[in-house]
């Protein structure tokens, strides 16, 4: 999963962005009452994708975090790979280009292990990026 486009604002949605909030947090709610671990992991992404798209990077990568914690307890490598890519993009937002390089590259190794030829690109993409900033 690609984020939301990085143009994108909070203030140029309008009451549907907000509505799918409101609905990510209540299927957050039902998962986490039904125990379903992967349910939750998938709403956390969910939540964290509209809250970086709206600029609130850190409580963003809470949620991607917890997500992450959620995949590595199920074993969920695809998940896994997802959400460091989410991390690293957030942390590229923040300016800590280290430490997203770091997720990138971790993200990519799962992906290249799995095949997920597109999401090795995107991998690929993102750590170049990050590689000519920090020359």
């Amino acid at each position: 999963m690609k984020p939301f486009p990085t143009g994108a604002r909070w203030s140029s949605w309008d009451t549907r962005e907000a509505t799918t909030l409101t609905w990510y947090r209540e299927s957050l709610a039902i998962d986490e009452q039904l125990g379903d671990l992967s349910g939750k992991a998938t709403d956390l992404n969910n939540i964290g994708l509209l809250l970086d798209n709206k600029g609130e990077l850190d409580e963003a990568l809470r949620m991607y975090r917890e997500a992450l914690a959620i995949d590595e307890q199920l074993g969920d490598l695809r998940g896994k790979a997802v959400r460091l890519n989410n991390i690293g993009s957030v942390l590229y937002k923040k300016g800590d280009l280290k430490k997203a390089l770091d997720y990138f590259q971790e993200a990519l190794s799962i992906n290249e292990r799995l095949g997920a030829s597109r999401m090795v690109e995107t991998n690929k993409e993102w750590i170049e990026l990050v590689e000519k900033k920090l020359r």
